[in-house]
């Protein structure tokens, strides 16, 4: 595991460092989603919380121009509550890609498993209101 950790902080260094953003927020987000499957949910807050800021605009909303970022994000936050069983955290990221109007809902380019975790978790926490 030292390894592979070695690994992703050297490549993400690299791509800040080329300013490739598309690419590290694609690896961060590989990153992510290895610490959610081995239940790393510290280190896994860390890369979302940076994740998150790199998709919002200096006014602090959502950028709209990251779309198919932010439901991909979404969807992995979705996942983490759902996994923690927080229904707050799980209603606080539907109100909040509810609030940027969730454009990659209807974007041709949608995820489709990511729109799937989304549709999962509405309704999940419908139920338990």
């Amino acid at each position: 595991m030292d390894f592979l950790e070695k690994f992703y902080d050297t490549t993400l260094s690299a791509l800040k460092d080329s300013q490739n953003e598309r690419l590290w927020f694609k690896t961060n987000m590989k990153l992510a989603k290895l610490w959610f499957d081995k239940h790393e949910f510290h280190r896994l807050q860390r890369i979302l919380r940076e994740l998150h800021k790199s998709c919002t605009t200096d006014g602090g909303q959502d950028d709209q121009k990251k779309g198919t970022q932010l439901l991909e994000l979404y969807s992995l936050d979705i996942q983490v509550g759902q996994h923690l069983r927080t229904c707050h955290m799980l209603s606080c990221v539907i109100s909040g890609c509810i609030s940027c109007q969730c454009k990659p809902l209807i974007s041709s380019d949608a995820q489709p498993h990511n729109v799937r975790n989304l549709q999962r978790a509405d309704a999940h926490c419908q139920e338990g209101q």
